[in-house]
């Protein structure tokens, strides 16, 4: 059954407009009588009937209420982001899809690029909740410095990749952690003095193997593993 997003779902909404109400009548084809699910991305999810479509808005009647509770081991992925805002939009997509709970970009002294086009991503992670029916949205923040993302990081577990001499394998300090924070770095890795940062921060830095990854196949590959590492604990 398709899922559609309304933001102010829990205050009493019997409506779908705009682009999700375009979506549902004029993409999907749906009419009066028919069931659809719609989500708040907040965990709130309700099965409802279509009782009457106008020209730019639907209403609705709520025939069943479910409340997912947040996930109990949230994953954030602070990153770099890459030159090309393609490769970012695919990756975020794929993480929204994981259940990722946040990604947050970080400006780093080797960084290639310092803006992102947030609405196109935010639009990726709303795709991949609907795509896998889910009742949580994935957040989208704003850049911040490299600093500011250590005094934003408080998780139980806090992993900084990098290619560095004295780093130890990924998979020997993943473990199931109420929360974890992970941290990728431009193509051209994290400098020196932001290494030096992190450790001060209590950060442990951590190789991902001996090939070198693209900065979104890492953010995928780290969030995956601490994905899978949570389910299966």
């Amino acid at each position: 059954m398709h899922l559609f997003y309304h933001p102010e779902l829990g205050k009493s909404v019997t409506t779908l407009e705009g682009e999700e109400f375009g979506h549902c009548t004029r993409v999907l084809r749906h009419i009066e009588g028919d069931q659809i699910n719609i989500t708040d991305g907040k965990g709130l999810k309700v099965l409802v009937t279509i009782t009457q479509i106008n020209k730019n808005e639907l209403f609705f009647a709520i025939n069943q209420q479910t409340v997912q509770e947040r996930p109990a081991r949230p994953i954030q992925l602070f990153l770099a982001p890459t030159k090309q805002q393609e490769r970012m939009e695919w990756m975020t997509e794929k993480l929204a899809e994981l259940g990722v709970a946040s990604i947050n970009f970080i400006q780093c002294n080797n960084s290639e690029r310092a803006k992102l086009r947030l609405d196109r991503l935010r639009k990726k992670t709303l795709s991949a909740l609907k795509q896998s029916k889910g009742a949580w949205l994935t957040e989208v923040n704003e850049m911040i410095s490299f600093s500011d993302a250590l005094q934003k990081s408080t998780a139980d577990l806090r992993l900084l990749a990098a290619l560095h001499t004295t780093t130890i394998p990924f998979k020997s300090v993943l473990t199931a952690e109420p929360s974890i924070d992970l941290f990728i770095g431009p193509e051209g890795d994290f400098s020196p003095r932001e290494l030096d940062q992190a450790l001060a921060k209590g950060m442990t830095i951590v190789s991902l193997g001996d090939q070198v990854l693209r900065t979104e196949t890492a953010g995928l590959y780290v969030c995956a593993a601490a994905h899978f590492a949570h389910q299966t604990n």
